[in-house]
């Protein structure tokens, strides 16, 4: 799970070799190492990974937000579950303008597009796919809508997310996903709860990918709509889901977003001083 740093390289991105066998170009941001790589390099490490034994250490990916990275400035225990995951994409923007100011490059890769490249590749036509998260409702729609856009895609399993961290029970979970033959575990909980989840999951599992994807199953299911590519763009996505949501989400944007770019000038003082 952790990252094991062999060669790496001078260039302004570090190439690490971790122990999944995944080669990963990264950037720390904010103490947390974050995905400065290509989707076609992280392709191509994903196909050397699946050239392993069956016995090759699970990978755990994380579609990482500003909101996660909050979380983990307040929170040193969960900062070192981010710490020990593989790899850290940059699902937001935020994290991406962080990694520019920093003069590294770091490329935004959302949950959603990674998806769509993913399906594109028909990279998964071979591999049995483990769904974690969303209403028994809302957990149909995203399977549906899965298999409609990826041709071949086999989903095997699910399971709902109606307890705490502390009740599920992983060892079940675990079971259901070795007999399901899953290779791909989808997790959609929420930051930081499905980063949590996913580790503690994948002690119990051996040769899994394992990916904290955010809101992925809401927008496939239809329940979050799309925003605008110009809000996509311009890192004003949030903006978009406040007007859609502002029950839900004001207090949260209103603590995130602040925050975010207070540990971001923050960082960039103390990087300027070193």
């Amino acid at each position: 799970m952790g990252q094991s740093i062999t060669n790496p390289s001078p260039s302004a991105r570090g190439e690490l070799q971790l122990k999944s066998g995944i080669i990963a170009h990264t950037v720390p941001c904010l103490g947390v190492s974050v995905y400065a790589g290509t989707l076609d390099e992280l392709w191509k490490s994903m196909d050397r990974y699946q050239e392993l034994p069956e016995s090759r250490p699970n990978v755990l990916i994380s579609f990482s937000s500003a909101h996660g990275f909050v979380e983990a400035q307040r929170r040193s225990d969960f900062k070192k579950v981010l710490e020990r995951f593989d790899v850290n994409i940059p699902d937001g923007k935020p994290l991406a303008w962080l990694g520019f100011l920093k003069g590294k490059y770091v490329k935004q890769i959302r949950s959603e597009d990674f998806f769509e490249d993913f399906c594109s590749r028909r990279y998964s036509e071979s591999k049995k796919h483990f769904l974690c998260g969303g209403k028994e409702g809302v957990v149909q729609r995203v399977r549906k809508t899965m298999e409609k856009k990826c041709v071949g895609l086999q989903i095997s399993g699910h399971t709902p997310p109606f307890c705490s961290l502390e009740d599920f029970d992983y060892a079940d979970i675990a079971r259901k996903i070795e007999e399901s033959g899953s290779i791909f575990v989808w997790i959609s909980l929420g930051t930081p709860k499905q980063e949590v989840f996913a580790e503690r999951l994948s002690v119990h599992l051996r040769g899994k990918v394992i990916l904290t994807v955010g809101a992925l199953f809401s927008t496939l299911a239809g329940q979050q709509g799309q925003a605008p590519k110009i809000f996509i763009r311009t890192g004003t996505e949030w903006l978009f889901r406040l007007f859609r949501e502002p029950k839900r989400l004001l207090k949260r944007y209103a603590y995130v977003i602040p925050m975010f770019f207070f540990y971001m000038i923050k960082s960039l003082i103390v990087s300027s001083r070193t």
